[in-house]
């Protein structure tokens, strides 16, 4: 049984490594993306692991990481580590008012809303303009904030713009990557709203017509308009409040789906009963509680 086990110094013996960085340092930020972008690219994986087997010293069995000809870890060596630096832009450093703003207790709090699933601050990924987007059509890297939850889109922030405004971006394979909020504290803002409309004691949902102008007025006129945001779901989201009801609108091309929350059900059908004077209301099809 001695005979099996590796002499001190075999290169067998070398299972592990263990990497020490300052947190927060810009090393500790480009090997974390580093690690984040391999787990959200199956294809970047694949060829990190045949880089690995390819590059391991002679007589050695694993390749478990690129080894220069010294025998010490060299990233610079290692020509996917220099394609992930170069289209993922691992070194960028995350924007300030995205730190200051978005925590991981204020991600998974947003991500109530609809089950979304918070990216940033837990991993840092970095989709780049070499890889299959998550961004389609944007021409720099975006730091991915959030999924939505069946996947069909992304949230992140461009780090190729003015980092102290920090827009916010939606984008996938169903719908264009367009600017969804002006600024990260916006992102939140509209979050935190829809969270708090589509979890109210009372609420009702409408699909009418394409959002015409008439039904716009009548909210612009008797509403307090809160953050717009555009992209998904629809083209664009309109929120508005009055006392104690919110109303969000999904504006698309072809249909607008209403939804309509209040704290007392009195409230709430008092104001519906204002909206039925609207044909596209009249017409639409509801359901709810009201």
């Amino acid at each position: 049984m001695a005979g099996d086990v590796p002499a001190p110094g075999d290169p067998e013996t070398h299972t592990h490594h263990l990497h020490l960085t300052e947190p927060g340092s810009d090393l500790w930020r480009e090997r974390l993306t580093f690690r984040d972008t391999l787990r959200s690219d199956p294809a970047l994986i694949a060829q990190y692991q045949q880089l690995k087997y390819d590059l391991r010293p002679p007589g050695r069995r694993r390749g478990l990481t690129p080894w220069s000809r010294s025998g010490s870890f060299g990233y610079a060596s290692c020509p996917v580590y220099r394609a992930v630096r170069q289209t993922c832009s691992v070194i960028a450093t995350v924007p300030a008012t995205v730190e200051r703003l978005l925590t991981a207790d204020v991600a998974r709090e947003i991500a109530r809303a609809y089950g979304d699933r918070p990216i940033y601050p837990g991993q840092i990924v970095i989709d780049g303009p070499a890889r299959t987007r998550k961004f389609p059509g944007w021409p720099g890297p975006v730091l991915v904030l959030a999924e939505e939850n069946q996947g069909a889109c992304s949230w992140g922030v461009p780090l190729d713009g003015d980092q102290d405004r920090s827009q916010v971006l939606v984008g996938g394979d169903l719908c264009a990557t367009v600017t969804y909020a002006g600024s990260v504290g916006d992102f939140i803002t509209a979050r935190r709203w829809d969270y708090q409309c589509v979890n109210a004691d009372f609420c009702v949902a409408a699909r009418a017509a394409v959002l015409d102008e008439t039904s716009l007025g009548y909210l612009q006129a008797r509403c307090t308009p809160s953050v717009t945001t555009e992209g998904w779901p629809g083209l664009r989201q309109y929120r508005f409040e009055h006392q104690d009801v919110r109303v969000l609108l999904w504006s698309d091309t072809d249909q607008c789906d209403w939804l309509i929350s209040a704290a007392s059900e009195a409230s709430l059908q008092e104001f519906i009963a204002g909206l039925l004077s609207l044909p596209s209301l009249r017409a639409a099809r509801w359901a709810g509680q009201a």
